[in-house]
């Protein structure tokens, strides 16, 4: 199943056993393993374009003309190597006057790296098309291999030559430009070999000659692949007191004790998100760095791909779960802590486990409260105002539907859902559409009997009828 995202299994040609896809890609392709790790749940997430682009960026230098950082934040025995000797190096006047000189030069590299930042931020800011600073290295890449073209037949000098040209015009880095080209038709070569599905390499074929950068379902995608593959990358907010007494805010990591700052080349310096990922850190003599930052809204997702031995999750009674359109899902809220240090997590959404007992629970009550339903259609409007008007008729109100409750309705309603796995609208509707009388003696169970005739012309409406077949 190329749909599942920890176990896809491969046949292997020379024995007839079974190995994980993660195993079978470590032993083929020349990558760290949160890189292969990365193509496989970016295969699954039917992104595996942007996850390749991304893939082929981070495993190179940074391919941006970037200002000298180390540069910015010079440390002065850098500039005592550069002061002119004085007759009396030792005497109080040489002290202060070289101490101005080398406060003199790193304000003027200061100075000269902010106006870069600047100026790198305003040119690719368009290319900012999600939550993430790797966004723009992923559009960045995409359009280089729109543009020069992938796996060119030309020559090797008049290909670099083309790539030369381009980095020039677009302030990148030539040699990492080229490792990334090099890199990228590797790796095509490798998974050309390992997927069976032509259809999918002429997709990717298709995908790197017509770019287009990730949609709001590819780069909600792509934020999970990126927390999948780091999470001993995470960076949580904390604040502190300075030596004036005032508060002042830096960020905690797994790897270091040290107060990390996002970098000044982040997108999201001012935005302070409260945890988020990056890519590595950068240590200069005052402070260190953290790059290619990735704010972590969905904190579900730390919980998710936490590796530590501690890793634990609390559902909360309060508040009470709710529907989830967008993901049409039940979500409860919940607590749990992140990481080998133990971060506590503020409370957050997270579904069920599958085929909990909750789920079909608080999706039963949902259901009736009319609340699973909503304005995204003509027809799912007209049922949403069945389903509230269907609420006047009833003879107990849904919260009733709890933990311990053996009334016969309660329990009837509960367990159909549950023998046909039902726990969500689109799997509401596709056992309608087969078996248009699912659940309607559970809820008829709920109706007043003197609304009983009211409920049977209601129903027909409220069914999706089937599709019809020419």
């Amino acid at each position: 199943n190329e749909g599942e995202e920890d176990e896809i299994w491969w046949k292997s040609n020379h024995e007839d056993t079974a190995i994980t896809e993660l195993g079978r890609v470590l032993n083929v392709i020349p990558l760290a393993p949160k890189y292969a790790r990365m193509l496989l749940v970016g295969r699954a997430a039917k992104c595996l374009g942007h996850v390749m682009l991304l893939v082929v960026g981070l495993s190179v230098d940074d391919v941006f003309l970037r200002g000298d950082v180390a540069a910015m934040l010079a440390n002065d025995d850098d500039e005592k190597e550069r002061e002119p000797e004085d007759d009396d190096p030792s005497s109080l006047k040489s002290l202060i006057e070289r101490e101005k000189r080398a406060e003199e030069s790193r304000e003027q590299r200061q100075q000269h790296f902010r106006g870069w930042v600047g100026a790198h931020k305003t040119k690719y800011k368009s290319l900012l098309t999600g939550n993430s600073d790797l966004f723009v290295l992923i559009n960045v890449l995409g359009l280089f291999f729109q543009n020069i073209g992938r796996f060119s037949t030309e020559e090797k000098t008049s290909l670099e030559q083309r790539i030369l040209n381009y980095c020039t015009q677009n302030d990148l880095s030539f040699n990492q430009m080229k490792e990334v080209y090099y890199s990228l038709e590797q790796l095509v070569s490798i998974l050309r070999a390992l997927l069976s599905n032509e259809n999918e390499m002429l997709e990717l074929k298709t995908f790197f000659e017509d770019y287009r950068a990730p949609d709001e379902i590819a780069r909600e995608k792509m934020i999970e692949v990126i927390v999948a593959a780091s999470p001993d990358k995470v960076a949580r907010k904390v604040g502190f007191l300075n030596p004036e007494g005032k508060m002042r805010h830096a960020y905690e990591v797994i790897e270091t004790s040290e107060r990390v700052y996002i970098h000044p080349t982040s997108f999201f310096k001012t935005t302070w998100p409260d945890f988020l990922c990056y890519t590595d850190i950068i240590q200069t003599p005052m402070k260190h760095f953290l790059r290619n930052v990735t704010p972590i809204g969905r904190l579900a997702l730390l919980h998710k791909y936490d590796t530590s031995a501690s890793k634990k999750l609390e559902y909360l009674k309060s508040p009470e779960p709710i529907y989830s359109e967008a993901r049409d899902e039940i979500l409860a809220f919940c607590s749990a802590s992140f990481g080998p240090k133990k971060w506590t997590l503020p409370i957050f959404e997270h579904p069920f486990e599958e085929r909990s007992i909750d789920a079909y629970l608080w999706f039963a009550r949902r259901l009736l409260e009319g609340t699973v339903v909503k304005q995204f259609s003509v027809f799912l409007h007209r049922y949403r105002l069945i389903v509230q008007t269907l609420q006047q008729h009833l003879i107990a109100q849904p919260r009733i539907i709890k933990h311990g409750n053996l009334d016969l309705k309660v329990q009837r309603i509960i367990n159909k859902l549950k023998n046909q796995d039902v726990a969500s609208k689109a799997k509401l509707f596709k056992v309608w559409r087969s078996t248009p009388s699912f659940l309607h003696d559970e809820i008829k169970m709920w109706i007043k009997p003197e609304s009983a005739q009211t409920f049977e012309q209601i129903w027909p409406t409220l069914v999706p009828r089937k599709p019809s077949h020419v």
